[in-house]
């Protein structure tokens, strides 16, 4: 059941992600066919805007620093894992002083 779920979470992250990008395609399409009215062009600005942002989002998540993020936390586990089995096979000796 595990292993549905996760595949059901990817396959839902992609698919949010493909509709993000053909909706801003298909309104950037629709919007240079179409003439705006004067009246209309301060709230087709702010939609443009929020889907163009939502586009971006979706890009730097897929391609930007969210890659970069996982490959940084694999290296600190690397690193932590090597670290963990020097620190195991050392021993170490602690010493007590008698007090004066």
């Amino acid at each position: 059941m595990k292993k549905f779920l996760t595949g059901l979470s990817l396959n839902t992250r992609s698919l949010i992600a493909y509709l993000v990008v053909i909706g801003s395609f298909t309104f950037l399409f629709r919007l240079a066919e179409k003439e705006v009215p004067p009246a209309n062009k301060d709230v087709l600005n702010t939609a443009a805007g929020l889907i163009l942002g939502t586009l971006a989002t979706v890009v730097g998540f897929y391609f930007g620093s969210s890659k970069n993020e996982t490959d940084a936390n694999n290296a600190v586990n690397a690193v932590a894992t090597a670290s963990t089995i020097t620190n195991s096979s050392t021993t170490t000796t602690t010493t007590t002083q008698a007090p004066i």
